[in-house]
């Protein structure tokens, strides 16, 4: 869940300041254009929905019980 949460919010600062990775390294990975900060967020996006439904499974399956057998 704290990954998840971790991934969420560099999204949303991803989103809000594309610029941030510029601003905190020095660095332009991509010359200025734009093209890492988007591929960033959406790596970002797919790693938030993946670790979410992870941590809900994983909640469910506590939830349940233990298994019966």
């Amino acid at each position: 869940m704290g990954l998840a949460l971790l991934s969420a919010t560099l999204l949303a600062l991803t989103l809000v300041m594309p610029d941030w990775l510029e601003v905190l390294f020095g660095l332009a990975p991509d010359a200025g254009d734009g093209s890492a900060e988007w591929g960033m967020a959406f790596t970002l996006a797919i790693a938030t929905l993946v670790l979410f439904g992870s941590a809900g499974r994983t909640w469910r399956r506590h939830a349940r019980g233990p298994l019966r057998v």
